[in-house]
């Protein structure tokens, strides 16, 4: 699950760590342990956790997994490169499962003699929640061949998965922590370059 990529190499997507509703304001930010960094966070509930606190409690305190992908829609016609985030446990898992399957499946990001993703969801409802919110979770991943190649000029537009990350420094977040802090602001499913670009 934890994808160790060295250093200026390309990879196809980033696993980051996210918290949300942090502090009196229910901020979001990206919790440092993502690039190996300590977390007021983190570290305020494992120390709870020691003192066996409310364990239930303490784990809503725990970061979510989550993944950012460089995705293009190939029902578009004039497709544009976009920011796809969304927890491991609703694509990546079942992802990872069926890329291997086949071997040729592994080479699909390749710029050429790729594959595409056909990716069919079902929406689904929060459990343990008093709104009924809903989500959408991958239940069926295929890779298509592709006829064509994609440009070299896509690959290099596309969105730095690590340069985008803002992740704040210990003392900001444990201000928004306990509740004198920024707002965070993180890329969601349909950012768009040009939007993030000038947010």
């Amino acid at each position: 699950r934890n994808h160790i990529i060295p250093k200026g190499n390309v990879w196809y997507r980033r696993q980051l760590l996210i918290h949300y509703n942090v502090g009196p304001e229910g901020h979001t930010c990206i919790c440092p342990r993502t690039v190996n960094k300590k977390c007021p966070i983190c570290e305020y509930a494992f120390e709870q956790y020691r003192e066996d606190n409310d364990k239930d409690a303490l784990r809503k305190l725990m970061p979510s997994t989550r993944e950012l992908y460089n995705v293009q829609d190939c029902n578009e016609e004039d497709p544009v490169t976009k920011l796809w985030l969304i927890s491991y446990g609703n694509f990546g898992k079942l992802f990872d499962q069926m890329k291997t399957v086949d071997a040729e499946n592994l080479k699909f990001a390749n710029l050429e003699d790729g594959k595409s993703l056909e990716v069919i969801f079902n929406e689904e409802e929060l459990k343990f929640t008093k709104t009924k919110q809903k989500y959408l979770k991958a239940i069926q991943v295929g890779f298509k061949d592709r006829d064509y190649d994609i440009p070299e000029d896509v690959a290099e537009e596309a969105f730095d998965l690590n340069e985008i990350l803002i992740i704040h420094d210990f003392k900001t977040i444990n201000n928004m922590f306990f509740g004198d802090g920024d707002v965070q602001e993180v890329p969601t499913s349909t950012t768009t370059k040009a939007s993030v670009d000038n947010s």
